[in-house]
């Protein structure tokens, strides 16, 4: 079905991004020292098309497909990417506020 085509596309969208991420921030030949804006707002931009039926009564129906689940992925990938980015004592602040912020935001949304 179209359902499953549209969140089969964001799935490797995001993988994309997880991608993106696993080379920029989890390189073993340097620390990652980039500011994180522009992964974060892919990741805005990938939540943003996250598909119609997602919000669908019926999305509860198809594993992968509902509205929660795509935005526990966009959260998810928020945390890896921030997390290597907060783990040095001298972390910048706004990272480290971030990180909190998203991961608070998963809390809810696991709990909702």
């Amino acid at each position: 079905s179209s359902d499953v085509c549209s969140s089969d596309l964001s799935v490797r969208a995001r993988k994309r991004i997880e991608g993106l991420i696993q080379k920029q921030v989890y390189r073993v030949d340097r620390p990652a020292t980039d500011p994180p804006d522009e992964i974060l707002a892919r990741i805005d931009s990938w939540e943003a098309g996250i598909p119609a039926e997602a919000a669908s009564p019926t999305s509860w129906n198809i594993p992968c497909v509902s509205r929660d689940y795509f935005i526990m992925r966009g959260l998810e990938a928020r945390l890896y990417l921030l997390r290597p980015l907060t783990a040095s004592p001298i972390a910048d602040r706004r990272n480290v506020a971030l990180l909190a912020k998203f991961a608070a935001e998963a809390c809810e949304t696991q709990c909702v």
